[in-house]
């Protein structure tokens, strides 16, 4: 399934952004904890040279809720990221996925620890997230881009309904949260986020 969203870094104070976003609904909110592995005998899971993490693996904990996917995203020419082709599925017990993953021989490659806040409206899914030792973002997906006759174009709908939400974004990261904490963590500051509280 092809994944179309844009993350951008959202600056201003929770509560504030939480209101503003109230006007589009109700969320659900939940603790997510993301594992992402490499192979240390393989580098396709690990980020290359620029730090840019080209595929990846990862076990999700949502609020007790498992689920396993391997990404693979694709840019264009310039580098820019389009879109995702992801494969997910539902894990029934999450500590025998991880000795699964333990006996393979993976090993963690960074973990992202986040308070998200989902909203939906319409074809959208809204995500207002506080990333533990990262900051805060906005990623909104299309869930359904059936009638955009490519990523662009549907890319170019989402630009168009975070306009609509009027919070202060930055431009899109062009990266992902894994890639963002494994460049602080090395210290590598290629992106300006505001740190959370």
């Amino acid at each position: 399934m092809k994944e179309i969203e844009i993350l951008v870094s959202v600056s201003g104070s929770p509560a504030k952004i939480r209101r503003q976003l109230r006007r589009i609904g109700s969320p659900t909110v939940s603790r997510t904890i993301d594992q992402y592995y490499f192979d240390p005998k393989r580098s396709d899971l690990r980020p290359n040279r620029s730090g840019r993490l080209m595929r990846c693996f990862r076990l999700r904990d949502r609020a007790g809720k498992f689920t396993l996917t391997y990404k693979v995203d694709r840019f264009d020419r310039r580098g820019k990221w389009k879109y995702s082709d992801e494969h997910e599925t539902l894990i029934e017990d999450g500590n025998v996925m991880r000795k699964i993953i333990q006996h393979l021989g993976l090993q963690m490659l960074v973990c992202v620890d986040s308070i998200k806040h989902v909203y939906r409206q319409g074809v959208y899914e809204i995500v207002y997230e506080q990333v533990k030792g990262l900051g805060q973002f906005l990623e909104v997906e299309l869930k359904s881009h059936t009638s955009y006759t490519s990523p662009v174009k549907a890319k170019a709908a989402v630009w168009q309904y975070i306009k609509k939400l009027e919070l202060h974004t930055g431009p899109e990261l062009n990266a992902g949260k894994p890639e963002l904490l494994l460049q602080r963590q090395s210290g590598r500051k290629r992106i300006s986020v505001e740190m959370m509280e």
